[in-house]
């Protein structure tokens, strides 16, 4: 006779409650947001760098995650008085895992095919996500082509562009428990979420004080972690604010006007000490003002318009594999620019750029994420 306990663990195996669907519609301006984002880094890493900033593209990407999630999570929340944190897991590799397994294969072959050698230890860092703290601290192999004059070419690892996905994923490993049990309580919450906020930025300042490089401040998830956490505390905002406040024209006007001055100040102020530092936090507080008020805000319906572009939706769609495979067509553009002696960013590069980096992220949006999005709505997705 099966005892108590078993009894007890039977139960809870077989009985699986349903949630209740999350009420958070689809929003396509944050699609439009994305696939602005990813633009900047696209056009950052063919060559335009010292003009367009490709970071803020990827802070960017940090804020809408923490935003959107947030919402999501709050939603479960109120609808089922709880989190589950299995679906939660599930929906994320979902998300990610595929086309990322997929794109270390692709590339994987790459650098074979150019010629090149990898380590096990870089597939690793990126497919378990700790690819920031591998570039930081050991460095992805660099793959090298021969030249025409027998020189040697050295190629990028197209690993390396996965840092940002492991800051995420290191982000979002404790914040679903976190926020479960801030929900009841979400004033304490918000007051936890910017204290937070200070001591990355105290971090930063330490770090940069103490002489760490670019790589170790820009990737580091200690010290980035903040771009998502911004996008938290937008989402706490939201759901504190009383509604005909947040509708007020003026306040979203001021808070809008206020969010343009912080961004450009990140991006014109050239000290090298401010840009590893505190550019990161004005950008935050920019994006904290700026993107409510495009999503939402009735004022802001004709910028809003532009965003939500049926082409630029798709854009924003695309943008995880757009991000991921245009890392991979720069090696491998500039290993053939080099085996003809053309010059990388040249028209050719530019060509092979342009042409095969939407090809190669739709076949990967198509025919690997779109499969699994029937089954990330199963367990709740909005997607």
């Amino acid at each position: 006779m099966a005892s108590t306990a078993e009894q007890s663990l039977a139960r809870t195996t077989l009985t699986v409650e349903p949630l209740a669907r999350s009420r958070t519609r689809h929003l396509p301006a944050l699609d439009g947001l994305r696939a602005i984002s990813v633009l900047l880094v696209m056009i950052s890493h063919a060559g335009l760098g010292h003009v367009v900033p490709g970071g803020l593209g990827v802070t960017v990407f940090f804020f809408i995650s923490g935003f959107l999630i947030t919402r999501l999570l709050l939603e479960e929340h109120d609808a089922n008085g709880r989190i589950s944190f299995r679906r939660f897991y599930a929906r994320r590799f979902l998300r990610l895992g595929p086309a990322l397994v997929v794109y270390v294969l692709l590339a994987s072959l790459a650098i074979v095919a150019v010629g090149g050698a990898f380590w096990m230890q870089d597939i690793a860092a990126a497919l378990f996500y700790y690819a920031n703290y591998h570039q930081i601290f050991t460095g992805f192999q660099h793959a090298v082509a021969l030249a025409p004059d027998g020189g040697a070419v050295r190629l990028q690892s197209p690993f390396s562009i996965l840092w940002s996905l492991a800051i995420e994923e290191h982000f979002y490993f404790l914040f679903p428990l976190t926020l479960a049990s801030l929900a009841p309580s979400l004033k304490r919450g918000m007051w936890l979420f910017v204290a937070l906020l200070v001591v990355i930025l105290a971090w930063r300042l330490f770090l940069a004080h103490a002489g760490a490089t670019h790589d170790r401040i820009y990737m580091g998830t200690d010290t980035r972690i903040d771009s998502i956490l911004f996008g938290v505390v937008a989402a706490v905002t939201g759901r504190l604010m009383r509604p005909e406040r947040a509708r007020r024209t003026r306040l979203i006007w001021l808070a809008c006007v206020i969010g343009v001055a912080l961004m450009l100040v990140s991006l014109l102020a050239r000290d090298p000490a401010f840009r590893e530092t505190w550019r990161y936090s004005l950008q935050g507080l920019a994006l904290t003002a700026l993107v409510p008020a495009l999503v939402f805000a009735p004022a802001l319906a004709a910028p809003r318009r532009m965003l939500e572009h049926d082409f630029i939706v798709y854009v924003g769609k695309l943008s995880y594999s757009l991000y991921l495979y245009q890392y991979l067509v720069v090696m491998l553009a500039t290993w053939f620019c080099a085996l003809n002696a053309l010059p990388q960013y040249g028209w050719t590069w530019i060509a092979i750029f342009v042409a095969l980096t939407p090809l190669l992220a739709m076949a990967s949006y198509h025919g690997v994420e779109q499969p699994f999005l029937r089954w990330r709505r199963r367990l709740g997705s909005s997607a």
